[in-house]
């Protein structure tokens, strides 16, 4: 075996002997890090479904009004008398 191979052996039996002992401090020490990650992610995706919920609403609301415009087209057009502005109708 060359040094080389030697050096990556025992760097490998290192880790694996420290990282039974390493690992739990470091879940320890990221643990508020990942919950606050996490709530901040929950509450993004619940403003985004309030925020999605609104434009569904606005979207409605800009439907019906199309519909309503279709069934009399010259009250938009004409100034809303549905005579298409001719006087004495």
């Amino acid at each position: 075996m060359n040094k080389e191979t030697v050096k990556g052996i025992a760097i490998g039996i290192g880790v694996g002997l420290l990282a039974p002992m390493v690992f739990p401090v470091v879940a320890r020490a990221a643990r508020p890090t990942v919950n606050a990650t996490i709530r901040a992610g929950v509450t993004a995706w619940e403003k985004g479904r309030e925020t999605m919920a609104e434009f569904g609403e606005y979207a409605e609301d800009m439907m019906a009004e199309a519909r309503a415009g279709r069934h009399h087209p010259l009250a938009e057009v004409h100034g809303g008398d549905g005579n298409g502005g001719a006087l004495g109708g």
